[in-house]
C-alpha cells in the first residue's frame, strides 16, 4: 500500500504483520526523507556571513557573485541575501535622513 492513510482507513480491517512492516518501511522512508529536507535547509556555522564584508557598499551584481560562489546551500543563499538586503536598506536610510536633517 502506497500510504498509511490507506492502511489504517478502514477502522474495523485488523492490521497483519505484513501491513505493519509495510506501515514502518513507509514510515522510515518518510523520516529520512524529513531528515534530508531538514539538512538542506540548515546553515552550517562555518557558513555564517563574513563581518569582514561590507555588504553596504557591495554592488548587487558582485553581490550576487559572492554570494553564488561561496554559500552552502539555499537557506545560506537566503541569509547572504538578507544580509546584503539589510545592509543596503540601512545605508539608504541613514543617507535619506542625513538629506532630511539639513537645513532648509
Amino acid at each position: 500500500m502506497s500510504s498509511i492513510i490507506e492502511l489504517i482507513r478502514d477502522a474495523n480491517r485488523e492490521i497483519t504483520p505484513a501491513n505493519r512492516h509495510e506501515i514502518l518501511k513507509l514510515v522510515e522512508r518518510q523520516a529520512a526523507r524529513i531528515t534530508e529536507l531538514e539538512a538542506a535547509l540548515t546553515v552550517p556555522d562555518y557558513a555564517m556571513p563574513p563581518d569582514a564584508q561590507d555588504w553596504a557598499k557591495t554592488d548587487p551584481a558582485v553581490a550576487f557573485l559572492l554570494i553564488d560562489r561561496h554559500a552552502e546551500n539555499w537557506a545560506h543563499v537566503g541569509q547572504l541575501m538578507d544580509a546584503w538586503r539589510i545592509a543596503v536598506n540601512s545605508a539608504e536610510n541613514a543617507a535619506t535622513s542625513a538629506i532630511g536633517d539639513q537645513p532648509k
